[in-house]
Formats: C-alpha cells, structure tokens, sequence
C-alpha cells in the first residue's frame, strides 16, 4: 500500500536502464540510508532533484532476503522547504489586499496559531492530487497565483474584484483544515468532515472573525458568505457575484491545467460574469 513514507536527504541519483528506464536513489531518512527506485513520473522527479535535496516520499517498503528497497510512487518538495516557500507566498498575498475589511479579515485568521497549524498540515482532501502533508497549503497558493492571472487579464479584469476574489479562495479552503487529522495510517477525516463538513467549517470561520471586528463591511460580509455557500453539497445556494463563480470554476478543476491552457478557460470565466453581461460573447 503506497503511503507517506517521511523526509528523505538524497545522497546520490542515477538513471540505470536494467529493467527499462529507472531512477536510483541512495537517500537517508527515518530508518537510515536506505535505496529507492522510482519508474514512474522520472522526468518530473529529477526536475525536483535539480534544486532541492530533501524531499518528500510516498511509497512502498519493499523486503527481500538480502536487503529492502523503497518503490517509489511520488516525490515532493521536502516539508521544510515547502512550508519555506508556500507560507511566504501566502503571507505575501495578505499584503497585496486593498480591501480594508479583506486585509484584517485575512491577517485575523492567519494570526490564529491552531487554525493555521492545522491548515499548514492537512491534505486539500484525500482523493486529490493534493492528498499530502502541506497539500491544502499548496492547493490554495496555487489558486490564488491562477486567480491573479484571471484578474490581470485584458476585458475580464476589470469585472473582478481581486480582494474578494482572494479572500474568497482562502476562506472556501480554510474550513478543509478542521476536517483531516494525520494518523499512522494515513489521513482520517475528523468528526467536523464527517458531521459539519468544510463549508459549514469555512462559513463559522468567517463569521467568528468578523463578530470580532468593530467595524464590518456588511455588503462585503454578505458576499465572503455566498462565495463560500456556493460550495454547499446540495447547490441550492446561487453565486451572487462574478468572484463566486470564478472560484468555483477554479475550485472544480485542475489548476495546473487551467493554467496551461488560460485562453481557452477563459470562455468559462467570460461566462462566469452573466451578472455583468447580458451576451457573454460581448465579454470574452
């Protein structure tokens, strides 16, 4: 069963070709140096090797008579790099928000240590490609970078509200942090996941931060609260701005393919404005 096998220092790496094309590696990690055989994905995994030498591994332990190897499935930016570089990311977001109420909002919830230590950890869900220590941080970078390219795009920028489409993105996330806890089997979904679940998590979240606040924005209040219940399970809550539908075009895809292909996503978001636009070809 292929499972998170911990933190790793690659000593050495070669591409051997005795049983087709394969990566060897001599790593040291939890149980000492050991050596870890990747087959799939190679291509992908040396341009990780290129700038980074601990690294993250999901895999199988495999035992023989003489000695074990690792089979590797995935590699990963290792935990302490990846924290280094994601958190700065989205702390840098919090500083680009304009918004008054946004910016308060989103430095309210990053100052709350729990919440965060919480969210740093969790997967973005289990059966994603996210399904990894760091994944729900990861995810939700990767949102807010695909989201700009959105804002800044000629014709369709000028319909969004950048602020509220990245606060948007962080609270619809957020919740998903009270809903996994890491077990020695893997990630369990918690009692919130299975009874609350991350809207109901995400939309208390937001209201508990805001009835700290002296001042609320309420229009703007109103809106964070349909992005996130446009989430709901059931749909019965309709998006009210074009920033809603956006994140839930985003949210429902794979980012790094939208990202590939942004002319051609960007007929969805042109349609996504319908409260803006009578025809959306007169947007896109």
């Amino acid at each position: 069963m292929v499972e998170y096998l911990g933190e790793f220092v690659v000593i050495h790496k070669e591409v051997v070709n005795s049983d087709g094309r394969c990566l060897k590696l001599h790593v040291s990690g939890p149980k000492g140096q050991e050596v870890a055989y990747c087959k799939d994905n190679i291509d992908a995994t040396l341009r990780i090797l290129a700038d980074y030498s601990e690294i993250s591994i999901d895999g199988v332990r495999i035992k023989n008579r003489k000695n074990g190897r690792i089979s590797i499935s995935r590699v990963r930016i290792g935990l302490n790099k990846l924290y280094e570089k994601y958190m700065q990311k989205f702390v840098d977001y919090s500083f680009n928000l304009q918004d008054d109420m946004c910016s308060r909002l989103f430095r309210m919830i990053h100052r709350d240590r729990k919440l965060m230590r919480l969210f740093v950890d969790a997967p973005e869900s289990n059966d994603s490609k996210y399904n990894y220590i760091g994944g729900l941080l990861v995810h939700t970078c990767e949102l807010f970078e695909t989201a700009e390219l959105f804002a800044k795009m000629d014709r369709i920028g000028k319909y969004i509200n950048y602020d509220h489409l990245i606060m948007g993105i962080m609270l619809v996330n957020i919740g998903k942090a009270k809903c996994y806890r890491m077990t020695e089997r893997g990630f369990q979904v918690t009692h919130t996941g299975l009874y609350v679940g991350a809207v109901s998590s995400s939309h208390k979240i937001l209201l508990e931060n805001a009835a700290k606040m002296i001042e609320i924005d309420e229009p703007v209040l109103q809106k964070l609260e349909n992005i996130i219940l446009h989430h709901s399970p059931d749909g019965n809550v309709l998006a009210r701005s074009v920033e809603a539908r956006i994140i839930y075009d985003l949210q429902n895809d794979r980012v790094t393919e939208v990202r590939k292909n942004m002319q051609a996503h960007r007929r969805i978001v042109s349609c996504s404005i319908w409260n803006m636009s009578d025809n959306c070809s007169d947007v896109g």
